[in-house]
């Protein structure tokens, strides 16, 4: 049965059309949910907000019925064990007093609302900012943006916490991603706190907690808590905050090759595909050839945050082109074709993506 469909070359783009489209659906939904940025606050008055809970370090209140009882005791039970993570890595005192959440309705953005006190949006939807705002809690305030945003999202970035700006994502990963695609704030301005608001603000976070986790790893913990209250980075670190981003950008670069040939094999590995399907009846290999570019949606996912890719969007097309010339045009030269406009568009894009990696490397020199 499917042999008779398959035989007609519409047949087989209306069948891989569906494939694709099938898989897309998921992706481009889960993207859209991820990158609604929070629009909408909850004014509720605070004495609406009921007390559900006490614990050792913690007091927890919210509007009646807003989270489920088990959903509260894992939120619960995490805030405690990375408090108690978070102290021991800062070397961080006892806290003296408890600290209040409140689970608060809306999209809103988390945030501390005091030296005890915490903001917490989108709990329901799985968002758990806690070692953001506990670090923000733990060291309190910064001269340097930079060094105070850049220690909280690092730190959420290692406790794997769900939520604004990483989400899905790693902090080098999304800062390599923004840096791929032509977007750069010089850390002297995040350092004097610009970028932090508006369309900039999520490249302004993700490059902090990136610069961050280089000090960090490079240089030490201690360090990185001397420079957090001194700014003075010549004394800590006997080099400029110029030098230092040099030396963080210079391992991005190495990073972004091992990204670059991930995409190339990724790409090639479509374009073996899509040759391959049109000597194939099945239409499982039509399946194949449309899953296969998700991958590349998937890279550009994590690191743009956009889905669909534009590799995805052009191996879709160039598989929907060439299906119909199977049978009229010899399979050698279709096949011919897909690999050299597919590897020329592939090409293209990673050297692109290259030289705006590159051209951030040499002006931080």
């Amino acid at each position: 049965m499917w042999n008779l469909r398959l035989r007609s070359w519409s047949s087989r783009i209306v069948i891989l059309l569906f494939f694709s489209v099938v898989a897309w659906l998921p992706l481009s939904l889960f993207n859209y949910h991820l990158n609604k940025m929070p629009t909408s606050i909850d004014n509720s008055p605070m004495s609406t907000y009921e007390k559900i809970h006490e614990s050792e370090h913690f007091v927890f209140k919210m509007s009646k019925g807003y989270l489920k009882e088990s959903h509260q005791s894992c939120l619960i039970t995490h805030a405690e064990l990375t408090l108690s993570d978070l102290s021991a890595n800062l070397d961080h005192p006892p806290l003296d007093g408890k600290i209040t959440i409140y689970l608060m309705k809306g999209r809103g953005t988390s945030h501390i609302g005091g030296t005890r006190l915490i903001l917490w949006y989108m709990a329901r939807e799985g968002h758990t900012p806690i070692a953001h705002e506990l670090t923000h809690i733990l060291m309190g305030d910064s001269p340097s943006r930079l060094l105070m945003e850049g220690l909280a999202v690092y730190n959420q970035d290692s406790f794997g916490d769900f939520d604004f700006p990483i989400l899905y994502s790693t902090s080098d990963l999304a800062t390599l991603g923004q840096i791929r695609r032509g977007s750069f704030m010089p850390l002297d301005n995040l350092n004097k706190g610009i970028g932090f608001q508006g369309e900039s603000r999520r490249l302004a976070y993700v490059e902090s907690g990136s610069f961050a986790g280089y000090l960090i790893s490079r240089f030490g913990l201690p360090k990185y808590e001397k420079v957090y209250y001194s700014i003075d980075f010549q004394e800590v670190y006997r080099t400029s905050l110029g030098e230092l981003e040099r030396a963080w950008i210079q391992q991005l670069w190495w990073k972004n090759l091992l990204v670059t040939a991930i995409y190339i094999f990724t790409g090639v590995l479509c374009l073996y595909a899509m040759s391959v399907a049109l000597t194939k009846e099945s239409p499982w290999w039509f399946l194949f050839v449309a899953l296969i570019p998700q991958a590349l949606a998937v890279l550009d996912l994590f690191l743009y945050f956009r889905f669909p890719s534009r590799l995805t969007i052009f191996y879709t097309i160039l598989a929907l082109l060439t299906v119909p010339l199977d049978g009229k045009v010899p399979t050698k030269w279709t096949r011919l074709a897909i690999w050299i406009i597919g590897l020329a568009f592939l090409v293209y894009s990673q050297v692109l993506a290259m030289i705006n990696v590159s051209e951030v490397l040499i002006i931080s020199r």
